[in-house]
């Protein structure tokens, strides 16, 4: 669009947001919410001028010279976005006595399955996954126990592919991972963890929907590659109506060329089990450090649930808090972290292997500087973890989490910690 521009020489504007993130790499709309801050040479806007360019710098949408003084909450309607590519935008202000500023510098926002589109994989579980009761801390109904059907959890279930780009790794221009799994997910690839999202995905009524996360994992791209999904129960349990947990992958390789390959959650990805093994929200975690994941069976694809995007912040950790205090108890070690607070405890030991390690949680102590558990109910708020040995290890639970000021560490072995 041609328009005279009155330019001086005022700061640009600055921390430009898309759907309130600075880089979103999930967006499923064509219409986005903008904001930015003014710079501190202009002391108030007048009109602004939006514009967004594919990735290649071509304009694909000008908002045109608009009058308005608010500088958030700017919707763009009706964008001619594809799924799965990335954009750049960047604005203008004018002043009241409509000087224009520089234009800002470009921020980056990317899609997922735009409006319409889905996710260019199946949802997919286990054939067999061991069980267990996982206690009757809740019914649904106030002081009334689960029965042993409600009960039902499922052990740790693990969903793993190998596969090679074809081409040089060093042709990868970024690298996209769209993934969920009900109750909740962490996804590893080349053994590494991807993303610092926790508890993920941010909870729904999953009949409703169920929101997908869209993670980078640019630094961990290979020429060969394994990736692995692992499932726990969360709230998609037994108690609730639901059956085992289950997940959906889309792994995204864009090449600089601008070709891109796609690798989805199908049949032909292997299903089987490893560390994790009991896992429940109010029970908590029971991790092997001993046991090697093994996938040998096919994975079953099934039926899922309506998916989003996530367009909300992660769960992630607030702030790491170190035990003010720790003394000898009957039972174990004692903590005391000086405040009731959401989260879990990270363990770090050298123990021989197969020793089994023990953390109780409660928001209580009793008089005699024991763990009183009485606000924990019936539910156990324990993880345990069997240490594979053989030199330091470090573990916190995944798929769990507790209120809790003081825990109780027990099977230590040694006398001094």
């Amino acid at each position: 669009m041609n328009q005279h521009v009155r330019q001086d020489t005022s700061g640009q504007p600055t921390d430009l947001r898309c759907e309130y993130q600075r880089v979103p790499l999930g967006i499923d709309t064509t219409t986005l919410r903008c904001s930015w801050k003014l710079p501190e040479d202009l002391t108030a806007q007048r009109a602004y001028a939006l514009t967004v360019r594919a990735a290649e710098g071509t304009i694909i949408w000008e908002s045109g010279k608009r009058w308005s003084s608010q500088p958030f909450d700017i919707v763009c309607s009706e964008l001619p976005l594809s799924s799965f590519s990335r954009y750049s935008w960047s604005v203008r202000l004018w002043d009241e006595d409509d000087r224009a500023s520089p234009c800002s510098e470009p921020a980056f926002f990317e899609t997922a399955a735009v409006d319409g589109d889905s996710l260019c994989a199946q949802w997919i579980t286990a054939a067999q996954t061991p069980t267990y009761a996982a206690g009757s801390w809740e019914s649904g109904t106030p002081n009334v126990s689960s029965t042993e059907s409600e009960a039902l959890h499922y052990h740790g279930i693990y969903l793993t592919r190998t596969f090679s780009l074809s081409r040089p790794a060093c042709e990868v221009e970024r690298a996209r991972a769209y993934v969920t799994g009900v109750g909740l997910y962490t996804l590893m690839i080349n053994g590494e963890r991807v993303g610092d999202q926790h508890l993920a995905p941010a909870q729904t009524d999953y009949r409703k929907r169920v929101l997908y996360d869209a993670l980078c994992w640019d630094d961990l791209v290979q020429e060969h590659n394994r990736v692995t999904l692992v499932l726990g129960n969360g709230r998609h349990i037994a108690l609730y109506g639901f059956d085992q947990p289950k997940g959906i992958v889309h792994l995204l390789i864009a090449y600089r060329d601008g070709s891109q390959e796609i690798i989805g959650t199908d049949a032909s990805w292997l299903a089987g089990s490893g560390p994790v093994t009991c896992n429940s929200l109010f029970d908590g975690e029971e991790y092997h450090a001993d046991t090697p994941v093994s996938c040998t069976a096919a994975a079953v694809v099934t039926s899922g649930y309506p998916l989003r995007s996530a367009g909300l912040p992660p769960i992630g950790i607030d702030t790491q808090i170190r035990p003010q205090r720790m003394w000898r108890g009957a039972n174990g070690y004692l903590f005391d972290f000086g405040q009731n607070f959401s989260g879990y405890t990270q363990l770090q030991v050298e123990q021989p292997g197969g020793t089994s390690i023990t953390i109780r949680y409660a928001e209580l102590i009793d008089d005699a500087g024991e763990l009183n558990t009485a606000s924990n109910r019936s539910a156990a708020a324990c993880d345990t973890y069997i240490c594979r040995g053989g030199g330091v290890e470090t573990w916190h639970p995944e798929f769990t989490y507790h209120g809790f000021r003081y825990a109780e560490l027990c099977g230590y072995q040694g006398s001094r910690i």
